[in-house]
């Protein structure tokens, strides 16, 4: 059955887990997408370039399908013929064991266009994250990709042919099969020496890797969980950097928006960071806003604030000239960096991190009788509450709520998470209304407010940092999980 309409598939790849090796096509159609269909393999950090896209989990593990592979033909057939931009999202590369061919095909089949966006195989990347180059002009002049699990009920690799050829041999999804394809290959001749690797968790700060012979291989790597490539061949020779760290292995989620905590990787070596936002900003439409040059001061209590208020100024025509002899205070270095970048630069900075800072730095600042506070519906209470014998107007631009399109991811990675980190009682919040019941995560609270909001939600808080310097944060998870 033919289908006339706009809509457009892209099937894509995101490479493996290491969100840093997603190409840059790739990143430009999840800019543009409606809806991205995704893989379990895939990082959900990748999804947050998604801003408005629906997302949708198809993704598969051994033994447990979120969905048929019929099922995902018809999903995006179904989004395609609603004239929506689709991205059909798969770890590695959807043409290497991706079954990108099939879905290509029954698009085609129904008349939708599509396009491929090859992606980084873990293929060559997960060995290449353990030190292994699959080719050598030495000892490898060929590399062999094979699935472990090929179609059909029982069937297995060819091993008789594959025993004879000298190559490197990758073997994708290969853990489960471990004793069955060193046991095959020894079998066909394949000498018991033959070096043999396998990489768990590849590409991620996660990544175990396990070195030894095809004799050796099951029992050396039994402990290491998949998804996993297994390398046979010289080319494993050289297998198995070593992984370090206090929390190596230890997966963080950062809760909050998608802009904050920027480098908090660098801080906590060896975790997995995954950033998953569930809350998002939504500006206020018609908004009510007093004249600006009747304050002495605006007092920009966070980055967001900032960002929203400029948007104002140049959607009502308003020139920054306006400005002129009005005092600027901010709070937090995101919120200085947000005026730095239009040329202003803050008469006053909060002593602390926190509306009391704010408010006392204002106040012995002594040129200020009246404040304007632009913030979210839900914010600059406190400040105005502790701006005493000063006039202070909170200028309400934008809502914070929860990102319910996210709702599904958060429940989907938390399980896995060792802590997950609360940036704001908006983010708490929305934490309480993804987990009604509670995660199984360590949480940790940035700020006093956060970590009293989510008391009051019944949230129990393992650790919290004072400010949200990416250091405090850091100390505050490795207090959460070690």
């Amino acid at each position: 059955m033919k289908h006339k309409n706009n809509g457009f598939v892209y099937i894509a790849g995101a490479g493996p887990w290491d969100a840093g090796l997603l190409t840059l096509k790739c990143a430009d159609a999840l800019t543009r997408a409606d809806a991205v269909v995704y893989d379990a393999l895939v990082n959900p950090t990748v999804l947050t370039i998604a801003k408005n896209a629906e997302l949708i989990f198809a993704g598969k593990r051994a033994g447990n399908h979120a969905m048929e592979q019929d099922e995902i033909n018809r999903l995006l057939l179904r989004l395609a013929s609603e004239s929506k931009t689709v991205v059909r999202l798969k770890g590695g590369d959807p043409y290497i064991f991706g079954r990108g061919a099939e879905e290509a095909l029954y698009l085609k089949e129904h008349g939708i266009k599509y396009e491929i966006i090859s992606g980084v195989s873990s293929a060559y990347a997960v060995p290449a994250s353990a030190g292994i180059s699959v080719t050598d002009r030495n000892t490898a002049s060929s590399v062999h990709i094979i699935t472990a699990h090929p179609g059909g009920a029982g069937k297995k690799p060819g091993y008789k042919t594959l025993a004879r050829l000298e190559g490197t041999l990758v073997f994708m999804m290969g853990k489960s099969r471990l004793g069955e394809i060193s046991s095959e290959l020894i079998k066909y001749g394949k000498p018991e020496n033959t070096p043999c690797a396998v990489v768990s968790e590849g590409t991620s700060p996660r990544m175990r890797c396990a070195a030894g012979t095809l004799s050796d291989i099951e029992k050396k790597a039994a402990e290491l969980p998949s998804p996993a490539v297994a390398v046979v061949g010289a080319a494993a020779e050289n297998a198995c950097g070593k992984n370090g760290g206090e929390l190596f292995g230890k997966r963080v989620i950062c809760a909050g928006l998608e802009n904050t905590l920027a480098g908090l990787e660098n801080e906590i070596p060896g975790a997995q960071l995954l950033r998953i936002p569930i809350i998002k900003t939504i500006k206020k439409e018609r908004v009510k806003a007093p004249d600006i040059t009747g304050f002495d001061c605006i007092a920009f209590s966070s980055a967001n604030g900032a960002e929203y208020f400029f948007e104002y100024l140049n959607e009502q025509n308003i020139d920054l000239r306006r400005l002129c002899g009005i005092r600027l205070a901010a709070l937090g270095e995101r919120a200085r960096l947000s005026l730095q970048r239009r040329g202003l630069i803050p008469d006053i900075l909060a002593k602390t991190h926190n509306a009391e800072g704010l408010a006392e730095a204002i106040a012995e600042d002594g040129k200020c009788k009246s404040v304007l506070i632009p913030c979210s519906s839900r914010g600059g209470r406190e400040l105005s509450d502790r701006l005493k014998n000063i006039r202070a107007e909170r200028l309400e631009l934008f809502d914070t709520i929860t990102d319910m399109s996210r709702a599904e991811l958060f429940s989907l990675y938390e399980p896995t998470a060792d802590c997950v980190v609360l940036t704001s009682g908006t983010c708490a919040g929305a934490y309480r209304e993804i987990l009604p019941h509670g995660g199984a995560a360590s949480v940790a609270a940035i700020g006093a407010s956060t970590k009293r909001r989510a008391g009051e939600l019944g949230i129990r808080v393992a650790s919290s940092a004072e400010t949200p310097d990416v250091r405090a944060v850091a100390d505050a998870i490795r207090r959460a999980v070690l």
